[in-house]
């Protein structure tokens, strides 16, 4: 009877040690799976500032032009000063 007990005992040991070596495993793999997401997050960040820094420079460079337009239309006729504003 002692032995049948022993070997239930080692028998639940392997069943919680092979349990404890697919948790390990699980972990590492979402760990590497976290790091993977956070690196594309990181680069979508980037990405979404590149385009806002584009954005911002563009809307400057619209708003001196359409300045510019205004500003160098305001004395000429309506037909040119319509003319212009259909080129843009």
């Amino acid at each position: 009877m002692k032995e049948t007990d022993d070997s239930s005992i080692v028998d639940e040991l392997k069943m919680e040690r092979e349990k404890s070596s697919s948790l390990e495993r699980h972990i590492v793999e979402l760990k590497a799976e976290f790091a993977e997401k956070e690196q594309a997050s990181n680069q979508y960040q980037q990405f979404v500032h590149q385009l806002n820094q584009q954005l911002s420079t563009l809307a400057t460079k619209v708003g001196n032009f359409d300045s510019s337009i205004i500003f160098c239309a305001t004395p000429v006729p309506k037909f040119t000063m319509i003319t212009m504003y259909f080129l843009c």
